[in-house]
This record gives C-alpha cells, sequence and structure tokens, in this order.
C-alpha cells in the first residue's frame, strides 16, 4: 500500500453519475458538500477544495483496483461532526453492494453512534445495513451474522470488541464461504 498526499494524489474530478443518482435517491441530495482541508501540515497550513463527491470516487475507485491488484492507495480524512464524513463509506458501500455484491464492514467504537446510523440509513429506506455489538443478544447477532452471510446486508457495523470473540472470526470465515466476492473493507471510526 503507497502512501501519499492530496495534494499529489490523483482524484477523480467527479463522482460517476450512478453514485449521484444514489446520493438523490437514498439520501435526497442533488450535490456533494465542499471540503477544505490542508494539504499536507508538514510543509504549511495550506488548504485545498475537495468535494465528498471527488473522495466517494477515489474509495470506489481503490475498491475495484483491489478486485485486481494489491496496490491501492488509502486515505485519512479528520473534519468536524456534521461535516459529512459518514457519506464518504456508506455511498460508497452501498454502491459496491448493489454493483458487485461486496461488503463493507464498518469498525466502530461508538455504539450508539452504530445504532443512530444503522437506523437513519433504513429510515431513509436503505434496508441491505447490520450491525453487531456486544450489547445484542446471541440470538440477534446471530441474525445479523446471518443477514450479512445470505446477501442480506451490503454494510455492516461492527463493535471492535467483537474482533476479539471466537464468534466473529468464525463467522468473517464464513462470509468469506458464502460470499466469496466479498470484500472486506475497515473504515474506523474514532471520535473524540
Amino acid at each position: 500500500m503507497k502512501e501519499t498526499n492530496i495534494a499529489t494524489a490523483s482524484l477523480p474530478q467527479q463522482c460517476r453519475p450512478a453514485v449521484k443518482e444514489l446520493l438523490k435517491e437514498i439520501y435526497g441530495y442533488t450535490d456533494f458538500r465542499d471540503f477544505e482541508v490542508y494539504n499536507d501540515l508538514s510543509s504549511g497550513k495550506d488548504k485545498l477544495k475537495i468535494s465528498q463527491g471527488q473522495l466517494i470516487e477515489e474509495v470506489i475507485e481503490e475498491s475495484e483496483k483491489s478486485m485486481k491488484t494489491d496496490s491501492v492507495y488509502n486515505f485519512l480524512l479528520t473534519a468536524p461532526t456534521g461535516a459529512g464524513k459518514s457519506l464518504l463509506f456508506q455511498l460508497p458501500a452501498i454502491y459496491l453492494g448493489q454493483e458487485y455484491k461486496l461488503l463493507t464492514i464498518v469498525i466502530s467504537p461508538l455504539k450508539a453512534l452504530i445504532v443512530d446510523q444503522v437506523e437513519n440509513l433504513r429510515d431513509l429506506g436503505y434496508e441491505k445495513v447490520s450491525y453487531a455489538s456486544s450489547d445484542l443478544s446471541p440470538e440477534e447477532k446471530n441474525e445479523a451474522y446471518r443477514q450479512v452471510r445470505e446477501g442480506e446486508t451490503d454494510l455492516f457495523y461492527l463493535s471492535p470488541e467483537l474482533l476479539l470473540a471466537y464468534d466473529i472470526k468464525h463467522f468473517i470465515r464464513q462470509v468469506f464461504a458464502c460470499r466469496h466476492n466479498a470484500l472486506l473493507e475497515f473504515c474506523s471510526r474514532f471520535h473524540n
């Protein structure tokens, strides 16, 4: 994996039309927000303006590239609460799930945020989202795992303590067996 800063990376100029259609269909937005970000803090405080659409397209393109090669770019974005960061992994997850039947796993230490995001997506009419955390009963976790295995979930939120549990390791092996074409993207979300 290569590391680069935004100034030297070649971000797409715009997001593909199918993703903009999903933005409108699911979220009700006609356009993406812009972010003002620092170009390279180690060399000064010069800023760049980039669109959520550019970042979303970059995530999708790198995910598509990862199906063919191990050489992909990673990027880290920090932005304030309410800036629209969740859209940067939710919309690619929805698109990649519809287009390629891929699974995106989001690891988040904030269980209330997990529940809130899952409920918000369901309220918007997107049903292929679920979660598992230590707060769920074994039956509820097993149902969430079943939904993922059977392709009923494309966006799966997971609390980090479950990564150490036997059942999640067994579950991930099952996902690869049942959804052998699944792509697992780990998007860590840490808030202060």
